[in-house]
């Protein structure tokens, strides 16, 4: 189909090679759909131009002008058919389509694992070798079982090592359990945070929500709902209850899935985010909840720095950067063991989250809501970096224990 004036949505776009040519790979940001799209760098060009302002005419002008040729017609409709079969138009088709999806998954009562057989496999004994070959031979950093922590939500494979670190703490745990769950929302959320009361399901069976507790919060604060879609297509949350299920193989414990929305918006406008009142009563509404379920344990699924080609920026991974980066990291791990959660907002705020910490959001409120007797330590650090694209992502295994514990 042919649109009058083409409007492409918001997309992850990753550069990739393909032979000695350079591609781009598109993706739905919201986790839609699993498909992707694959274009050169001269329809990715193209698509550049289709920002809603645009009709094919002006697009052939403006690519003309840009590099002396004409582009057919019949190809600049044909890319606009492709993207529009993909859903990565803004449309009536596309809205059409994902409020059929949004439907779905309200109606649901079941968050369904949205990554098995793509991030890890979807088979039961397959997600058990694996998860089982990530503790080999790692032993607890604590004598006694933490009262929160901090995983990463990067690919399990990738990594394995400090989510064995982190989740080894937790081979003693006393159960009944509640695991308060803060996950990093990689899309836009209207507010700050977003609670389910859906039970999770993986491959591992069915993880209980706290769902008494999720309602009662659900009816005091009712925005707390609003962005419930975000879930959906979220892996920060779903890869922390793989590895709760899987140490935790029959034995009770319930989950408080919370999604963190950025903290961007507080950095534009020079301010903390506990000087917005509706961060003021989720923690106020969670210090609650801390104080009345039975044995709560934090947990943030966080990430850290994001730098290199694929993020946009035009550093080569050397040693040198890598070596930097470990220094600036451990700047802000420092404030984080101190618990101090303003102090890891201003460092960050400083620099215009120019590493993209997508973990802010998660152990920002974790750090809130700690116990005040809590004393806290990084047990692993690791740098994963990605040769195809140049880049690296960065993250920490974190644990806090109660002083009298």
């Amino acid at each position: 189909m042919s649109e009058e004036k083409p409007c492409v949505r918001p997309l992850d776009v990753v550069p990739v090679q393909t032979g000695e040519q350079m591609a781009f790979l598109l993706r739905d940001p919201e986790g839609l759909t699993d498909e992707v799209m694959v274009i050169s760098p001269l329809a990715f060009y193209l698509m550049a131009l289709m920002d809603g302002s645009r009709g094919v005419l002006d697009i052939q002008v403006d690519f003309a002008r840009r590099f002396g040729t004409i582009i057919p017609s019949e190809k600049i409709e044909e890319l606009v058919a492709q993207l529009d079969r993909h859903h990565l138009l803004e449309n009536d088709s596309y809205r059409s389509w994902r409020n059929e999806i949004v439907e779905e998954f309200r109606k649901a009562p079941l968050r369904e694992a949205r990554f098995a057989g793509a991030a890890y496999p979807a088979e039961t004994d397959g997600i058990k070798k694996m998860l089982t070959s990530f503790f080999e031979g790692v032993e607890s950093a604590l004598d006694v079982p933490p009262c929160a922590l901090v995983a990463p939500h990067i690919d399990l494979q990738r990594g394995k090592g400090c989510f064995a670190a982190a989740y080894s703490t937790l081979k003693n745990i006393q159960t009944p359990a509640t695991f308060i769950l803060l996950g990093t929302c990689h899309t836009p959320m209207e507010e700050p945070f977003c609670l389910t009361k859906k039970d999770f399901k993986t491959p591992l069976g069915v993880a209980k929500n706290a769902d008494e507790t999720a309602a009662k919060l659900l009816d005091k604060m009712k925005w707390l709902g609003q962005d419930e879609f975000s879930h959906r297509g979220e892996h920060s949350i779903e890869f922390q209850v793989l590895f709760l299920q899987h140490l935790l193989d029959g034995a009770d414990f319930r989950i408080l899935p919370v999604l963190c929305g950025g903290f961007h918006r507080y950095m534009q406008e020079g301010k903390s985010p506990d000087e917005d009142k509706r961060v003021q009563e989720f923690l106020g509404a969670m210090r609650d909840v801390l104080s009345s379920v039975e044995n709560p344990i934090l947990i943030a699924g966080a990430d850290l720095s994001h730098i290199g080609r694929r993020f946009g920026d035009g550093v080569t991974m050397q040693q040198s950067v890598l070596d930097w980066l470990r220094e600036q990291d451990e700047k802000i791990l420092s404030l984080v063991e101190k618990g101090d959660a303003n102090g890891l907002f201003e460092e960050v705020a400083k620099e215009r989250d120019a590493r993209r910490i997508c973990g802010l959001p998660p152990i920002w409120t974790l750090l809130e809501l700690l116990p005040t007797d809590a004393s806290g330590k990084t047990i692993k650090y690791e740098q994963s970096v990605e040769k195809e694209t140049d880049s690296v992502v960065t993250f920490a295994a974190m644990v806090w224990r109660r002083d009298d514990g």
